[in-house]
């Protein structure tokens, strides 16, 4: 149910119906409401009725929006105008940055201010301005794992190999000792997993680099086998399944 509402006001010299165009208003929409499910969901929210937001009227000229909207909606609504007032993401959800940012190039392209406005209920007055963006780190850093294909293990100070990810990239990652090089080099051209802190480029979301510090316990298995150890544990359900066969359908499809 969408049990309450919030006011967007976008401002800016001549905003009216005549000079805001369609898309423009539709983009500022798009990656609000992207923003707002990026962080319910976040908390816990569902693809029901959690993530219900609908724009219920346009008025003062086509700058002012209200919208209604679902419990968990609202209160990452409520999240996301408190991190744009303090201009501190570090409480938004990673994946949610990147809609933010797209409204603050908005903001900043078509010299809007688009702000959230108080109503007394957990929701402050909170405004992305195109003067006056957010605190953006260059950079995030954090704990992950990694899975592809290692090859070239060795070097010193520090020892390095290169992965191919599964995405198809390649990356050159720091390994934390010599010991880690050789056991790679026993694994070499198998999937493995590396656990360890990678550095993304927030501008571009891209892995810039990665340490790795431990290699997981991940070992890749061939289809027949692991519908092997399947049926092991299901019975007779995977009996009639050609593994090659069934791994082929799905991937052509």
């Amino acid at each position: 149910m969408r049990d309450h509402q919030f006011t967007f006001v976008i401002d800016g010299e001549g905003v009216s119906p005549n000079t805001v165009d369609v898309r423009d208003l539709f983009d500022v929409v798009k990656n609000l409401e992207a923003a707002l499910a990026l962080t319910a969901k976040d908390s816990g929210a569902d693809e029901s009725d959690d993530l219900q937001f609908s724009l219920v009227d346009i008025s003062s000229g086509s700058d002012t929006l209200t919208f209604a909207l679902s419990d968990k909606m609202y209160k990452a609504t409520s999240k996301i105008a408190h991190a744009v007032k303090t201009q501190d993401l570090t409480g938004i959800p990673i994946t949610a940055h990147p809609r933010i940012y797209d409204l603050q190039r908005k903001s900043v392209t078509s010299n809007w201010s688009l702000g959230f406005i108080s109503n007394g209920n957990g929701i402050p007055d909170a405004v992305i301005r195109p003067d006056g963006g957010l605190l953006k780190p260059a950079r995030i850093e954090g704990q992950t794992t990694l899975y592809g294909k290692c090859d070239r293990p060795g070097g010193s100070n520090p020892p390095t190999a290169r992965l191919r990810l599964l995405s198809g990239d390649w990356i050159t990652v720091n390994l934390r000792n010599q010991q880690m090089a050789i056991d790679i080099g026993q694994r070499l051209y198998q999937v493995i997993g590396l656990e360890g802190v990678a550095k993304w480029n927030t501008e571009k979301w891209a892995l810039e680099s990665f340490k790795a510090q431990k290699i997981t316990s991940y070992e890749e298995t061939e289809a027949r086998a692991a519908f092997s150890i399947l049926s092991e544990s299901a019975g007779s359900f995977w009996d009639k399944v050609d593994p090659e066969e069934y791994v082929n359908e799905i991937r052509s499809d």
